[in-house]
């Protein structure tokens, strides 16, 4: 997953680079990027208390 988003994050900063600059635009995605492994944290289900002991067919 990570290395499948260097190329979209690399692109998205440098469609960021020319309006806003290289710190903005780095700061823009950087915020972009800790945004959505937030959001995707949350969407993650809890196995703690799961029964995990299944049977595969």
């Amino acid at each position: 997953m990570v290395r499948g988003m260097v190329l979209p994050v690399t692109m998205t900063f440098q469609a960021f680079s020319a309006p806003l600059g290289n710190v903005y635009s780095a700061l823009a995605v950087g915020l972009l990027c800790i945004g959505a492994a937030l959001w995707a944290t949350t969407r993650v289900h809890e196995t703690f208390h799961t029964d995990m002991d299944f049977i595969e067919r």
